[in-house]
């Protein structure tokens, strides 16, 4: 005979009791974190890819470079050539009064295309002649051609160019009372893929006087379709980055004559707009200009529309130099309205290139993948669910006693008690009969007979 203690030895929980004990990991278990590690992995990839989508610069924006290469692209080097006659009063010369001549006199400006049929925009003054001016270039080239030697002698020649000044000499064209003739030439500079390759006649199709806004249109035909420029309808607010650009004479005297003069690019940004005397607006920037720039385009750095042509620069008290930094260009509005006005088709500004969408095709495939990934953990965690919401057994049950027809007899306190008889556990782990009913021993032990 054997005793079994109710003190060691039996089990210490009941059955149902969640027990702190470390099982070996199921194929389901390996599955669920396999896919758990891949979502996380697959979300950190695409967290990662739409960053660095949204943190990356457009591939298709606006560069500095780009837009001064576009801007060459659009640029024209103007000649512009004035053949008349200066009448000579009696005495100067002999006791007669002469027409010397003919002489050309001119210069250079720089001009812009606006519309890919063949109209350029440039300074009015450059075509329109000023007639004070037209003049006055006229006196210096008939006192040079007189006399050759007054080229060493710029004091001398600027005397004699006041005095035909003050004594308002004529100066007429071919025919008696006509103007001067105005010949009008354009070239592209040297670059791949230019059109205008030869000096082409272009044809003044209207300007504008200094007072009135200063501007020009010329037109050229015969051409295929030219690359041209936007331009903007307003004025761009104070400091914002422009870039003036033209052929300054300057650097066209110390070049070699047989060779093609390179655009000068110079950077500033808008200083202010401000009113002339005749009720003109005009746009001071802080861009460096010098003579030949006049009509080239000044450009907004970050659209790169033209918002003005190169004008005119102040200059010091003694008219012998300009005071750096203070420059004036037209005025964007009335440039656009003149151009307008003459029947120009402006081209607009650039859609931005859209780019492939590699950003939304990586979110959405990212998606597809965590959806496809989910779904079999998704199955394998409802599986387990069901099988943990299966009923537990209570262990309690498993001594429940068999119910009795009559109450069982008191007994008294501290007598022993006869056990009641088992009933057949629901899993069918104990005997479904009842065995002989132990008795307790003295020591407080379950006896088993």
């Amino acid at each position: 005979m054997s005793t079994l203690s109710t003190v060691s030895g039996g089990p210490r929980h009941a059955i149902g009791v969640a027990e702190s004990v470390s099982r070996p990991r199921t194929v389901a278990t390996r599955v669920v974190a396999m896919a758990m590690r891949a979502i996380f992995v697959t979300a950190a990839l695409a967290v990662a890819m739409l960053g660095f989508g949204l943190g990356t610069p457009n591939a298709h924006a606006n560069d500095q470079t780009s837009i001064d290469a576009q801007v060459k692209q659009s640029l024209v080097y103007i000649g512009i050539t004035y053949t008349g006659y200066v009448h000579f009063p009696a005495g100067l010369i002999d006791d007669q009064d002469h027409w010397v001549g003919p002489l050309e006199t001119g210069g250079t400006c720089s001009g812009v295309i606006v519309d890919p049929t063949g109209y350029i925009a440039t300074a009015g003054h450059c075509v329109g002649g000023d007639a004070a001016m037209v003049k006055q270039m006229f006196y210096q080239a008939a006192f040079l051609k007189a006399a050759p030697d007054l080229q060493n002698d710029p004091a001398t020649l600027a005397k004699w160019v006041n005095r035909a000044i003050n004594g308002e000499w004529p100066v007429e064209g071919r025919y008696p009372g006509s103007q001067p003739t105005l010949k009008v030439v354009v070239i592209q500079p040297q670059m791949v893929g230019r059109i205008i390759t030869q000096a082409a006649t272009a044809n003044v199709v209207d300007f504008q006087k200094f007072g009135d806004g200063d501007n020009a249109l010329l037109k050229v035909s015969g051409l295929p379709p030219l690359p041209a420029l936007p331009v903007a309808d307003h004025v761009p607010p104070p400091g914002t980055a422009i870039t003036s650009v033209g052929f300054p004479g300057a650097v066209s005297e110390i070049l070699d004559p047989n060779s093609l003069q390179e655009p000068s690019f110079k950077d500033g940004t808008i200083s202010s707009t401000q009113i002339q005397p005749s009720g003109a607006s005009t746009t001071e920037v802080s861009a460096a200009s010098s003579p030949g720039m006049s009509g080239g385009p000044t450009v907004n750095n970050a659209t790169g529309e033209v918002i003005g042509l190169n004008d005119y620069g102040v200059s010091n008290e003694q008219g012998t130099a300009e005071v750096a930094g203070t420059n004036f260009i037209t005025d964007a509005a009335g440039l656009h309205a003149f151009l307008v006005k003459n029947s120009v088709h402006l081209v607009a500004l650039p859609a931005p290139a859209k780019p492939f969408p590699w950003i939304w095709i990586a979110v959405g495939g990212t998606v597809v993948a965590l959806v496809l990934l989910a779904l079999p953990a998704v199955l394998v965690v409802r599986r387990r669910a069901k099988r943990r919401s299966a009923p537990r057994i209570d262990g309690s049950q498993l001594l429940q006693p068999a119910p009795s027809a009559q109450p069982a007899p008191q007994q008294s306190v501290g007598s022993p008690q006869p056990l009641p008889a088992y009933q057949q556990s629901p899993t069918g782990d104990m005997p479904a009969t009842a065995s002989p009913p132990p008795t307790l021993s003295t020591n407080g032990a379950v006896e088993i007979k």
